[in-house]
């Protein structure tokens, strides 16, 4: 079988989560990403104490911490939603109780690029439309169905 997170972790290995793309991960949300890598790890070793939230929380960091005079990236989390109201633990509401639409802004190397929940830096829309375009095409060629919505 697969070993268990916290085993790993434990071990000493360096575990970093995230998602790298529609064929390993469909919604391509890193907190989603998170919260299963949790809680598989729970159901693998029947221990719902680990890994911890902020255990799960410091593999998707890849351990990073803030330090004076380093670059830091940042994201703004909205938390003030049913599925994490109260927050009792902020480790637990980013890794349980959050999806990426919660995220509010992201700064980049002292870049903006999303502010109220809004991507500043290309045009989504216009980006979306050349996908179904795409995706359209290529289907066409190949002779695959269109899905129906």
């Amino acid at each position: 079988g697969i070993a268990p997170l916290a085993a790993l972790h434990e071990a000493g290995l360096r575990i970093r989560l995230g998602t790298d793309g529609s064929a390993s991960n469909d919604t391509q949300d890193s907190f989603e990403t998170l919260k299963m890598a949790l809680n598989l790890s729970r159901i693998a070793t029947l221990d719902p104490t680990k890994p911890t939230p902020r255990q799960a929380l410091a593999m998707a960091l890849d351990n990073r911490v803030l330090t004076p005079e380093a670059p830091a990236d940042v994201i703004i989390v909205d938390l003030n939603h049913a599925r994490a109201v109260p927050v009792h633990d902020y480790a637990s509401a980013l890794t349980l109780s959050t999806h990426g639409s919660d995220v509010e802004a992201v700064i980049v190397a002292g870049e903006m690029l999303m502010h109220d929940s809004q991507v500043l830096v290309l045009d989504e829309a216009h980006l979306f439309d050349q996908c179904r375009t795409a995706v359209a095409g290529l289907r066409e060629k190949t002779g695959l169905e269109t899905p129906t919505t």
